[in-house]
């Protein structure tokens, strides 16, 4: 048996197999870097608890995009500040509207995009804005949290008369 270790074959084998890790790592990663973005802000004043970073974005179901930050608005800290990256291509509108949408039971939540009407202009940065706002539309749930109270005051009160009604004849 020969105990010679030939130092040559070696370094190259460790060399090929670390870049060949390094070319699989980026490949894996998911990296976004083969297609182009355009990037929109919304302004969020309802709970983003479920939104991350790199949450997908969707346009009437189909991922176009991700949300690349989130943020409190320096300006009115009662609002966040979420920064979309968009397909190039996708039709945002000036009738487009962001909606946090749940994604199943897990909690987690994605950025839905939906135009309202077909035929509007395309959305672009308005003068002093670095980046297009599309503007941001409550969640079904959130609606329903508002109205909610409301209505059980309602039928508080409409209870109460009734009991009274009743009571009195």
């Amino acid at each position: 048996m020969d105990n010679k270790v030939n130092y040559t074959i070696v370094g190259i084998f460790v060399v090929v197999l670390g870049a060949a890790f390094i070319v699989m790592f980026f490949w894996l990663s998911g990296t976004r870097h083969d297609k182009v973005y355009n990037t929109y802000v919304t302004y969020v004043h309802e709970d983003v608890t479920g939104l991350s970073l790199q949450s997908p974005v969707r346009f009437n179901g189909v991922q176009v995009g991700y949300v690349s930050g989130i943020e409190l608005d320096p300006n009115n800290p009662q609002l966040v500040k979420i920064t979309l990256k968009v397909e190039q291509g996708t039709p945002v509108t000036t009738s487009t509207v962001v909606t946090l949408m749940p994604m199943g039971i897990t909690g987690v939540v994605y950025a839905g995009l939906k135009a309202q009407t077909p035929n509007a202009p395309l959305l672009g940065a308005k003068p002093g804005q670095r980046y297009p706002v599309i503007p941001f539309q409550p969640s079904f749930l959130m609606q329903l949290g508002k109205v909610l109270p409301e209505l059980t005051d309602n039928l508080k009160a409409i209870s109460q008369n009734i009991s009274k009604k009743s009571s009195g004849d």
